[in-house]
């Protein structure tokens, strides 16, 4: 057994894997991924261009080497890069189909929500890496073809179209979409969905899948 830690941002995620390392005594290898924020304060930075953004990623993707030499160590096998590229591979193809689904959703009424892909990333954490997330997303962008043809909004009366800027209060997901749809407001998109999760599927190269 072994702990891989990743959460850029999120501490709740730092805090679970440091507890489950104490809860069983320490005796967990684990390995830390430290993804740091960019800050964007110099000259030349831009929207993941920069020398900011590349000391970043140069520092993340040493990170990811030394990972899977961690990886190798404790299970007594070769990292499979190849696997990797194959992995990485159903990852581009489903982030491309959710992209052009969520493109779909700027069309009155919106055809999907906000909490529609919140519930989404579910699939995108728990089904990385094979044919399945390729035919979800497949599935998804279908449905909502389908929706705008039939002029079926996510809020039947859409008046309002808003963005949900912030975390996501997991525990109210239901309550949320139920307390805007009542006076006919669409959340449309958000900063948890639309600016964090495989928003930029062009960058993943197969050839290098670590960068």
């Amino acid at each position: 057994d072994m702990l891989i830690n990743a959460y850029p941002y999120c501490s709740s995620g730092q805090q679970w894997d440091e507890t489950i390392y104490r809860l069983y005594g320490k005796k967990i290898p684990i390995f830390n991924v430290s993804i740091p924020l960019l800050w964007g304060g110099r000259k030349d930075a831009g929207y993941m261009r920069g020398t900011e953004w590349e000391e970043r990623s140069d520092y993340v993707e040493k990170q990811l080497r030394a990972m899977a030499a961690f990886l190798s160590e404790n299970t007594g096998r070769p990292y499979d890069w190849d696997r990797l590229s194959e992995v990485m591979s159903y990852i581009k193809k489903a982030a491309i189909l959710r992209k052009e689904a969520m493109d779909l959703c700027s069309v009155t009424p919106a055809p999907a929500s906000f909490f529609d892909w919140i519930v989404s990333i579910a699939h995108v954490n728990f089904l990385p890496g094979t044919q399945r997330i390729v035919d979800y997303f497949e599935a998804v962008k279908a449905e909502i073809q389908q929706r705008i043809a039939d002029g079926v909004g996510a809020v039947p009366d859409e008046k309002y179209r808003l963005f949900f800027d912030g975390m996501m209060n997991w525990n109210k997901i239901g309550w949320l979409a139920d307390k805007f749809a009542a006076v006919d407001a669409t959340v449309v998109a958000g900063r948890y969905t639309h600016m964090s999760f495989w928003q930029e599927p062009q960058l993943v190269d197969l050839a290098n899948p670590v960068r």
